[in-house]
């Protein structure tokens, strides 16, 4: 099991290129930047972005077919990162930003289909179709969460944050540091807590 995750990583990069399913508009509403009580506050608290480090911190994943409701405790941003909160590394301040990817992946018959083919032939099939047309590949929730992320990055570094760290427990600390890889140039760090 830990080889097909590995794999699916490896293969997710060029997953990336240029698609924005609906998946991406499915953020939750829980997503926002956070205290060091685990207070959520409004972007027009932050001054100068240029002068922030921004953490962004993703979450672990349930299984596949279940939707990231990020409603449990084990969501929620760990007090190592809170902590950091209004700190300073060289005249940048610390902010962190709680993301809830809110993806589904594969249905339970979906994931059967692709561990199948991956027992039968060792690898994961690049072949299968969802019903939409879309390839099955692209449908699993790693690969979904780390274009969450991606967007959200993207966003931020148009508003102006040119220091953003990415963050994760579990497939959150997986994605971050599978993203830091694939994005050095926006992304400047990871910290992955228990990557799975």
């Amino acid at each position: 099991m830990r080889g097909l995750f590995l794999l699916i990583l490896l293969i997710s990069f060029n997953s990336f290129a240029g698609k924005n399913e609906s998946d991406l508009k499915k953020l939750s509403k829980l997503n926002s930047f956070i205290d060091g009580n685990g207070s959520a506050y409004q972007i027009d608290q932050i001054n100068n972005p240029e002068d922030t480090i921004l953490v962004l911190y993703s979450h672990g994943s349930e299984g596949d077919s279940k939707t990231d409701k990020c409603m449990k405790s084990w969501t929620k941003v760990p007090p190592a990162l809170t902590q950091l909160h209004n700190t300073k590394i060289n005249n940048l301040e610390i902010k962190i930003y709680m993301l809830c990817s809110g993806v589904r992946g594969w249905s339970q018959p979906e994931q059967d289909k692709m561990f199948d083919d991956f027992e039968n032939k060792g690898r994961l099939s690049l072949e299968f179709k969802h019903k939409d047309s879309q390839l099955l590949i692209d449908k699993q929730k790693q690969i979904l969460k780390q274009k969450v992320i991606s967007e959200k990055v993207k966003e931020f570094n148009s508003l102006g944050f040119k220091n953003i760290l990415l963050a994760g427990h579990s497939a959150g600390g997986w994605a971050s540091i599978a993203l830091y890889s694939y994005y050095p140039e926006i992304i400047k760090g990871a910290i992955a807590f228990n990557p799975a």
